[in-house]
């Protein structure tokens, strides 16, 4: 006999429920999960000095990151970096006495917040810190939001990053020392065209007006660039556009820095 439409319907919602019963299925597995890059959140409550070449990671809150690409650097790299921490802080027990009277400040890297995102050079060094409200704070222009052009921190001597990077500050002129880097924005600090020559300074510190004739130093070569843009540089003295590297004997790549290196400049 013919089984009426109903009579099938009523088998197969039966049927359905019994299976369901005998294999329970997750009704929350297709849920989109969040965000939450490509590795679990790491406890540090300091901003790692340095990762693997053109890492990035993002703090989820201010004690936690996690890494958005890239990873943790290598034994040898961490061994480099040992050495380099060893120097800083050779460096800071012979300048207590400066740093305590004042005439030495060392600039620490900004007291991680959720939300902040932290890029490394093609080194694995700090590149970029944003946002940053304290030392190396910049908009998307890449123009340092406590710095406009002409400003400079007060005047005496200062030191920062991994490198031990060095700036002095006097009524006439700047000066600094440590690593040169590179970056490759297409725009500057005025709406102008970045070329071979031009140079970025430490904006929240050093930042004097546009084509500022700086003389840099590295290589034992001397050459006369221009600054046309500023920025952060939490691990860098001066940063040089692109093949610009060229004029100290240096093949332009992203991943490229030259260490003891020194720049100045008179202070408009």
């Amino acid at each position: 006999m013919k089984k009426s439409k109903k009579t099938v319907s009523l088998s197969l919602l039966v049927a359905c429920i019994a299976t369901q019963l005998a294999f329970p299925v997750n009704v929350f597995a297709t849920q989109i999960a969040p965000d939450t890059g490509t590795s679990s959140a790491t406890v540090q409550t300091e901003i790692p000095d340095r990762m693997e070449p053109d890492t990035i990671i993002r703090y989820t809150s201010p004690t936690q990151y996690i890494i958005v690409q890239g990873g943790s650097c290598d034994e040898t790299a961490q061994k480099e970096l040992n050495a380099l921490l060893a120097e800083k802080q050779k460096y800071l027990n012979e300048h207590q006495q400066e740093i305590q009277d004042g005439s030495l400040t060392i600039i620490k890297s900004p007291t991680p917040v959720a939300g902040m995102v932290v890029k490394y050079d093609g080194e694995g060094y700090q590149k970029e810190i944003t946002p940053d409200t304290e030392n190396h704070a910049v908009n998307d222009s890449k123009v340092s939001l406590s710095a406009y052009r002409g400003h400079y921190a007060a005047n005496g001597n200062y030191s920062w990053g991994s490198h031990s990077n060095r700036m002095k500050i006097t009524s006439s002129t700047v000066s600094g020392s440590g690593r040169f880097t590179n970056f490759t924005d297409t725009i500057g600090d005025h709406n102008n065209y970045l070329k071979k020559g031009d140079v970025a300074t430490k904006g929240a510190y050093d930042n004097p007006p546009s084509e500022t004739a700086v003389t840099c130093t590295a290589n034992r070569k001397t050459v006369k660039m221009y600054k046309n843009d500023n920025g952060g540089l939490p691990d860098a003295c001066l940063d040089i556009w692109k093949y610009g590297t060229e004029y100290f004997g240096v093949t332009w790549h992203s991943y490229v820095s030259i260490d003891h290196s020194s720049f100045s400049h008179p202070k408009a």
